[in-house]
């Protein structure tokens, strides 16, 4: 893991800026400080001021992935017990082919696979 050899090297010398990685311009505090200043000056001229809609102009772009990932999180989270239950009923039926307790079954492992992805 990156924080085992952060460790590893602050317990054997000190650290200084020059030891850290660059953070990128839009995660800096500087950046999304005169973003915020210019949007909520803005925004308060306006009849209706919402601190919400400033800050999802700043933030959009990751508050919208984070919610598609966490929608498709969610729907995967369901996917498994109706997985099991199709599962449950290939298994009682004598007649049904094989190939569909296998597309079931993998549908199972790539739902938790994905979701598992998706939650880390």
């Amino acid at each position: 893991m990156w924080t085992s050899t952060m460790v590893d090297f602050g317990y054997k010398h000190s650290f200084s800026k020059e030891d850290l990685f660059e953070v990128r311009r839009d995660e800096k505090f500087e950046w999304t400080k005169e973003k915020f200043d210019m949007l909520n000056a803005e925004a308060l001229k306006g009849a209706k001021y919402s601190l919400f809609k400033v800050l999802f102009k700043i933030f959009r772009g990751k508050f919208l992935c984070a919610l598609t990932l966490m929608t498709i999180q969610n729907i995967l989270q369901f996917a498994g017990p109706l997985l099991l239950k199709e599962i449950l009923l290939f298994i009682e039926d004598e007649d049904a082919p094989d190939w569909k307790g296998y597309v079931f079954a993998a549908s199972m492992f790539v739902a938790f696979l994905l979701r598992s992805i998706i939650t880390q």
